[in-house]
């Protein structure tokens, strides 16, 4: 049947354009085409698909056909949001459904599209599954940091994109919060913008349209943030008290767990992935759709039972083949925190093929370890990763205007074999609060240049000596949080240190949990006797210890009571977290255990006067080699009193795996972003070798094999 023209009237707007632009024709491919319709009156329930559904068949030029989700805008208003991607001719015919009914035909209509030089969405690189690219199959390397929420009565996003952008940053991740009024359902006692189960927040859809144009006027991807655990617990940042799906605000959900088995709360799900899809699925700065933020603090996996923790995964696969089949532009789809088995330290869904790429939260001190182990862990899902959210366990990081931990994360990121910049949590603390946006700029240049799917740049050996400095400490701190230690060997040595560390957690258990339980051993050969520390940080209220054996003989010995503070508070004062010890020359093994009730908390492992100044992280492909440079001397702790004469004179690196061939070298300031030119370098069946001049605090280095298709 054929609607009544009387019964539904149809209003072609070609575009929704910014106030003061004219509408054009044809529009750009990736702009926006958009289409206002009327709906009949007295239509209740106009986000429930099963009251109402209005969806448009796309013939495009190539005659493949896209189906769009139209939206519910106010009043009688509904839209078609599209972005075309190919340029010609576009018939539209739009359907509409009542009350599950067969859908009747209610508009046709048509409009051109041509060429545009737009990115487009981005997806995984049809090349390299490792790496992102744009629609054009350009690589898209991520530059940028979390931008969860903002306080809407004094922030706004555009302020931050502004600051983001004029340093070549490209990527956010936004949360969907009541709290940042960017939520579309939530108590109506918690803002006057919500109507707990009556409706979305037209109010905050609003809002959000306005984000993502401030972020397509800027340049920004965003990654969308669906879900965040605190939602659904009762005890991770809860907010179940104020949840309107809560039984006890007039939901139907009993507890947080029933969120991911209930069939009435799966069906209102999948309704709002309609709307999500039809009114912002259009716009190519949405990098991806990230059902979760952090499932694992949920109650269903921090106290569900097997069959409950499964069927978390169980939704994951089957809101994601959802989404995957109503999104006409292919976004990505990602999680975070899927772990159903925690004892096993891998989200479930990095294997599954539903999900797009992957992506860790860390909280940890060993942050360049941490980065690196873990990127290179992950290759092995043949998927682009990055760390979505990394950070240091202090919020009120010491000498933040050096940025020590946000500079680290970046430089590092650029060595490690991942498919973007590991994005720092702390935006507002940090970032923002001190003005660090300066820092993104080099690292956003420097990844421009790589060619990133092309290369497939991996870590590769090199060796060094920091010549007119003594040796310093070795400072080893784990790379993993709450979570088993991914190995237990950790080989150290004065140069390379302990890279292993960042598969180690902080958390070395006791018997009691034996599939959480691995008890870490050094292997080290100092070549003149040293002194030795392992510091601890905390422990389990219900008391812990640690003992350390060196080739078997015990010592150190700590045993730490029970107690009723919080567990990473122990008054360490009263209760000694260190033990000291010596280490002759020679080969020596060194295993911490943990003989207590639970677990202790380390936080260093430090061996004295054992290692160079120097650590030097490199990676390379087949003509692009990197190198990041660092003084394991500099530490938030000296920041503050480091001078310029503590710098290191000279430094030699030998690389053994540079191939054959002549090399430009370009020496990057990494706070300034200055370059200078350290001339050829040949490169022959031994290798390369540089020499640098003064290495104060970390220098970048980019090496590219010139006239490479000659040799």
């Amino acid at each position: 049947m054929r609607w009544n023209a009387g019964l539904v009237l149809i209003i072609l707007n070609t575009m929704l354009l910014p106030e003061g632009q004219s509408a054009q024709n044809p529009v750009a491919c990736y702009d926006l085409y958009e289409l206002k319709l009327k709906a009949p009156q007295g239509v209740s329930e106009p986000f429930t698909s099963s009251n109402i559904q209005m969806d448009a068949e796309i013939t495009r030029p190539d005659q493949k056909v896209d189906v769009v989700p139209c939206y519910y805008h106010a009043g009688q208003d509904w839209r078609l949001r599209y972005s075309p991607s190919i340029p010609g001719s576009h018939h539209i015919r739009v359907t509409c459904s009542l009350q599950g009914a067969q859908p009747a035909v209610i508009q046709e209509a048509t409009f051109e599209a041509a060429a545009s030089d737009l990115p487009g969405f981005i997806k995984v690189h049809p090349d390299n599954p490792h790496f992102f690219a744009t629609a054009h199959n350009k690589t898209f390397y991520p530059v940028g940091e979390n931008l969860a929420w903002i306080d809407p009565k004094r922030e706004n996003y555009r302020t931050y994109f502004e600051k983001l952008s004029a340093n070549h940053a490209n990527w956010v991740r936004v949360w969907l919060c009541f709290w940042g009024l960017t939520e579309l359902e939530w108590s109506s006692n918690q803002n006057h913008a919500y109507h707990g189960l009556k409706g979305y927040s037209l109010e905050n859809a609003e809002r959000i349209d306005q984000i993502f144009q401030a972020a397509r006027d800027h340049g920004i991807f965003i990654q969308l943030v669906i879900n965040h655990h605190g939602q659904y617990s009762t005890e991770v940042n809860p907010n179940w008290d104020s949840n309107p799906y809560n039984q006890a605000n007039g939901g139907f959900l009993e507890s947080p767990i029933q969120f991911f088995t209930h069939p009435e709360m799966k069906k209102r799900y999948k309704d709002r992935l309609r709307y999500l899809v039809a009114r912002w699925g259009w716009t190519q700065n949405l990098f991806g759709w990230e059902l979760w933020n952090e499932v694992n603090n949920t109650d269903a996996l921090k106290k569900g039972t097997p069959a409950e923790r499964q069927a978390v995964l169980d939704w994951h696969i089957e809101m994601a083949r959802f989404l995957k089949a109503l999104d006409p532009y292919d976004h990505l789809v990602t999680t975070s925190g899927c772990y159903i088995d925690e004892s096993q330290g891998e989200d479930s869904t990095w294997n599954l093929p539903e999900f797009d790429y992957n992506q860790a939260h860390d909280y940890v001190s060993n942050i360049i370890g941490r980065i690196r182990s873990l990127a290179i862990q992950m290759r092995k899902y043949q998927k682009p990763f990055f760390n979505g959210e990394i950070g240091i366990h202090e919020i009120e990081w010491p000498a933040a205007s050096e940025a020590i931990p946000l500079h680290d994360m970046l430089w590092t990121s650029l060595v490690s074999p991942q498919a973007g910049s590991a994005m720092t949590w702390y935006w507002d603390l940090n970032v923002d609060r001190h003005n660090l946006y300066s820092h993104f700029l080099p690292v956003a240049e420097i990844a421009a240049k790589i060619r990133w799917a092309e290369e497939d740049p991996l870590p590769m050996h090199a060796d060094w000596t920091s010549q007119g400095v003594a040796p310093t400490e070795l400072i080893l701190e784990p790379g993993i949080g709450w979570g088993r230690s991914e190995v237990a060997d950790i080989p150290v040595s004065p140069t390379l240190g302990g890279p292993a560390m960042g598969s180690i957690s902080h958390y070395l258990q006791s018997a009691g949990k034996p599939d959480m339980r691995v008890n870490p051993v050094f292997h080290l050969a100092p070549s003149s006797p040293i002194r030795a520390a392992v510091i601890l940080t905390g422990a389990s209220r219900s008391g812990g210890g640690l003992l350390a054996r060196l080739d078997g003989e015990v010592v150190g010995e700590i045993h730490l009571p029970p107690h009723d503070q919080k567990e990473d508070e122990i008054d360490l004062a009263k209760n000694r977290n260190r033990v000291d010890f010596d280490i002759p020359a020679g080969t020596h093994s060194l295993v911490l255990e943990n003989p207590g009730t639970d677990w202790v908390k380390i936080k260093q492992v430090v061996f004295e006067e054992f290692a160079d100044r120097l650590e030097v992280f490199a990676q390379g492909g087949k003509t692009q080699f990197l190198l990041w440079v660092r003084d394991r001397a500099y530490r938030s702790q000296v920041a503050q009193s480091w001078d310029a004469a503590m710098a290191i004179p000279r430094v030699e690196i030998e690389l053994p795996e540079l191939k054959l061939g002549t090399y430009s070298v370009t020496r990057w300031d990494t706070r300034t972003g200055q370059t200078s030119n350290l001339g050829p370098l040949e490169a022959d069946s031994s290798g390369g070798r540089i020499i640098l001049e003064k290495v104060d605090k970390d220098t970048f280095l980019l090496l590219e094999r010139i006239n490479p298709d000659k040799r």
